[in-house]
């Protein structure tokens, strides 16, 4: 009996004793962490960035939450002024993101990367993303070859939700007329393309249409209907919305009346029809140019991102990767080209771009699949009434040439109809 009491004293002591030590382990965590929020906001007041980025991440790693610290956005600006463009003066982080810099969580480790992309106006080859990430008590560069599908920015570059559980990269620029969305996700530590959009003569971005918190990216797939897209939970675009695009003004969208758009609408209700199909617009150089740099990127991001370079096969004596996603719509892939390639363009040399074979859908790769050439000016010019010829300089690395572009004025818009490098 003695032994039995015995063995349930000590029992219950070294349970009291296990439970003293947590407790004070745990009370010790909290005054710990409580203790570096204290130093973290005692360095930031004294607008001491670069500590404050380290203290910021001891915090983190004691167990801090984002929340308990409520300057981290400042943080990030002042640092990002500070570390990587001293010549700006920022106030808000939408003029830092109109400059072409953002920050964001898209690894989930609660410490923001750092994400810039080089302004550039001029359609000139520029570098990849630049991509920062933390770790060992300093930001790194952890650039990798991912660039932007458009050589021209200005835009605007954006960390955002893309659905309830990921946060996207976009990088929104824009070429003349035409708008331009790259959205880019967090993969293994590195950047990797989810998906190119381009609006072709319309200013349309990504930007949450539905007030849920989450981005939406436009997409026009025809001459007539702008659709936006969300993702899923697998990363997969779903179509959410449609517009109709007015056919008499490709610079506007009909939408449902509301507040902003009562008094355009009816002002276009009173004004007469006008026949355009007697107005061709006659395009300067730079505009020229301009075709041409959208429409060979276009070909060449709509391709790459749809294939997996690791499942070739050879077709024809041309090389095809398997696309990616089964379900992918090939028409409507196909009716996207319609944006900048004429009708002819599109029958004789895109829907080739697109095979089956053994029951599984293959896009062409490896065909001229590289942005390798600098498009610098045109040298000449020759323009009818519904065609231009052009002579368009290039540069491919310490190689300078001229190739050749024929653009035809069909639906309302100029459109490209042949051209030396095309893939065809």
């Amino acid at each position: 009996m003695t032994k039995k009491l015995n063995l349930i004293v000590a029992l219950f002591l070294i349970i009291s004793l296990s439970l003293f030590g947590c407790s004070k382990s745990n009370d010790n965590n909290k005054t710990n962490k409580e203790d570096i929020l204290n130093q973290l906001n005692k360095v930031y007041s004294e607008k001491k960035y670069p500590e404050s980025v380290s203290k910021y991440a001891e915090f983190i790693s004691a167990g801090g939450d984002v929340k308990e610290f409520g300057k981290l956005d400042e943080l990030m600006m002042n640092f990002i002024k500070e570390k990587f463009a001293k010549d700006k003066s920022w106030t808000t982080i939408a003029d830092m993101n109109k400059d072409g810099y953002a920050f964001g969580d898209l690894d989930n480790d609660k410490i923001p990367e750092i994400y810039i992309i080089p302004y550039n106006s001029k359609g000139e080859k520029k570098s990849p993303v630049k991509v920062y990430l933390y770790s060992k008590d300093k930001y790194h560069d952890s650039s990798d070859s991912v660039g932007p599908s458009n050589t021209a920015f200005p835009g605007e570059l954006v960390v955002g939700k893309i659905n309830d559980g990921t946060y996207g990269l976009i990088d929104n620029s824009e070429v003349s007329k035409d708008s331009n969305i790259d959205v880019y996700i967090m993969n293994k530590g590195k950047l990797e393309r989810l998906i190119n959009s381009t609006v072709s003569g319309l200013k349309k971005y990504a930007q949450d249409i539905d007030g849920d918190g989450i981005l939406e990216i436009p997409q026009l797939n025809d001459d007539k209907k702008l659709t936006w897209y969300k993702f899923d939970k697998d990363l997969k675009p779903i179509a959410v919305k449609e517009e109709k695009i007015n056919t008499s003004d490709n610079s506007q969208v009909a939408t449902k009346q509301n507040k902003d758009t009562e008094n355009n609408i009816a002002s276009n209700d009173t004004k007469k029809p006008v026949d355009n199909t007697a107005i061709v617009k006659s395009l300067k150089d730079d505009e020229i140019l301009s075709k041409l740099i959208v429409g060979r990127n276009f070909e060449i991001s709509r391709l790459m991102g749809l294939g997996d370079s690791n499942q070739t096969i050879t077709i024809d004596s041309l090389s095809y990767a398997v696309i990616k996603d089964q379900n992918t719509n090939v028409e409507n892939e196909i009716k996207s080209f319609n944006q900048y390639f004429s009708k002819a363009f599109v029958n004789n040399h895109v829907r080739n771009f697109f095979k089956e074979s053994d029951g599984k859908k293959y896009v062409l790769f490896g065909q001229g699949l590289s942005n390798g050439e600098t498009f610098t000016k045109v040298i000449s010019s020759d323009q009818g009434s519904n065609k231009i010829n052009a002579r368009v300089e290039y540069v491919d690395g310490d190689v300078s040439d001229v190739c050749n572009v024929e653009l035809v004025y069909e639906d309302n818009a100029w459109k490209i109809n042949d051209g030396t490098l095309l893939i065809k």
